[in-house]
């Protein structure tokens, strides 16, 4: 339990310094997905960034083989 406590201190320090240290908000998680993907065993991830101008989910970083970068989707949620 102790090993797996450190490792995600471990990856919460990594994700800090990611987030620190990188000026384009879409490389910076891209490297948080990476460190999160490894901790917790996941094949692949995608991080969603909703542009409530044209109502649209879009992908704007990937971790993992799957590179599903660009795509987007309607957003099924009621207009404003």
């Amino acid at each position: 339990m102790a090993e797996k406590n450190h490792a995600f201190y471990e990856a919460i320090w990594e994700v800090t310094e990611a987030l620190h240290n990188e000026q384009q908000m879409e490389n910076g998680l891209s490297a948080c997905l990476s460190v999160l993907g490894r901790t917790l065993s996941c094949e692949n991830g995608l991080a969603w960034l909703f542009d409530e101008k044209d109502e649209r989910l879009y992908v704007i970083a990937c971790y993992g083989k799957t590179d599903a970068t660009g795509v987007s989707i309607r957003s099924c949620l009621p207009s404003r």
